[in-house]
């Protein structure tokens, strides 16, 4: 079967409804709303977005590749905050590229260097990000979870 456009929206520019560089895509379960990742570098703006997370009070996660960081909003789209720096030490990422949220709401996300970062249940409140030690494997673009939760 091909596929067929349903609907569309936006246009290239830096306005309302106007994209620069959009790149990942997520609908909220909870809302049905559409978020895209775009690029800027401000809070709530991206350098390179790339993946978009939505954990089960509707609280959105995007990736933000070029400033080496993730950054969490409302679901109304209002920017809570950011965490991480530029690194490979404890609480740092290097270009993260994906992030997903597992059933049991620990955080996840590829960068990289190290290749799978655990981030804690108190992500963004506190700069907690830790290594998975518990041969997880990922390549540089994807994730793989643990649905047996062995790393708590």
């Amino acid at each position: 079967m091909d596929g067929y456009r349903k609907a569309s929206f936006g246009k290239e520019g830096s306005g309302p409804l106007q994209f620069n560089g959009p790149d990942g895509i997520a609908i909220s379960p909870i809302t049905g709303q559409v978020y895209i990742a775009d690029s800027g570098s401000a809070n709530g703006q991206f350098q390179y977005p790339h993946e978009i997370a939505i954990d089960s009070q509707g609280l959105v996660y995007v990736t933000d590749f070029g400033n080496h960081r993730i950054q969490k909003f409302s679901p109304d789209g209002k920017f809570f905050n950011w965490f991480s720096t530029e690194g490979s030490g404890p609480g740092q990422l290097n270009s993260p590229y994906d992030i997903t949220i597992d059933t049991a709401e620990r955080k996840l996300s590829t960068s990289d260097v190290p290749p799978v970062l655990r981030i804690d249940d108190q992500l963004l409140s506190e700069d907690k990000v830790k290594e998975i030690k518990t041969g997880l494997s990922a390549m540089k673009t994807g994730v793989i979870l643990d649905i047996f939760s062995y790393y708590r």
